[in-house]
């Protein structure tokens, strides 16, 4: 199923539906978006300044600070899956880590 035309997190499948393999594997693409972004940009990447950049990017409504925190949580647990399949798509494309000497 295609999520890109969620425009509420209340409409997202919970943990357990029968959608939410394909869902998180979205959310895990999406989040590497926004963390090839933040890279462009050079800024830190937290669970909570990726899920607000993911949801105004994708113009996806947050209606209550519940919301919020649910897709705030989504986001940490599965930042670090994201990262991890970022460095193995890199690795696999021959690709090189950027080197930033300060």
């Amino acid at each position: 199923m295609d999520y890109s035309h969620t425009k509420r997190v209340a409409d997202f499948p919970t943990y357990g539906a029968d959608d939410w393999n394909s869902f998180r594997d979205w959310l895990i693409d999406e989040i590497i978006t926004e963390l090839i972004d933040f890279d462009k940009m050079e800024m830190g990447a937290g669970s909570v300044s990726v899920a607000l950049c993911l949801a105004k990017r994708r113009s996806i409504a947050i209606e209550s600070e519940q919301q919020e925190s649910a897709l705030i949580a989504q986001v940490k647990v599965l930042l670090p899956v994201a990262r991890e399949r970022r460095k193995i798509i890199r690795e696999q494309k021959g690709g090189q880590f950027p080197l930033r000497f300060n």
